[in-house]
């Protein structure tokens, strides 16, 4: 179960640099309508092998941008990131 819990941390602190990095990028490609912008860099995202699909829903939680593989092939876990705009 140790290797596990490693494992499972691992891959949140991942997330969470992510969320560091892109943050103010989406944050401000959804503020200016650039839809280029966040088409570029949502698609960087769903390349990297720990992300399966990325979800942006608003504060009424309806979607504005979702982005998903034709194939999953694991379970999802979500991980929620805030933009504050």
């Amino acid at each position: 179960m140790t290797e596990y819990l490693k494992t499972q941390n691992s891959i949140l602190n991942e997330l969470k640099q992510l969320e560091e990095t892109v943050h103010k990028p989406i944050a401000t490609s959804l503020w200016q309508y650039n839809h280029n912008q966040l088409d570029a860099l949502i698609a960087g995202l769903v390349k990297m092998p720990i992300i399966e699909g990325v979800d942006i829903i608003d504060n009424n939680s309806q979607n504005i941008f979702l982005k998903e593989p034709t194939i999953c092939h694991r379970p999802p876990y979500h991980f929620l990131i805030p933009l504050q705009i």
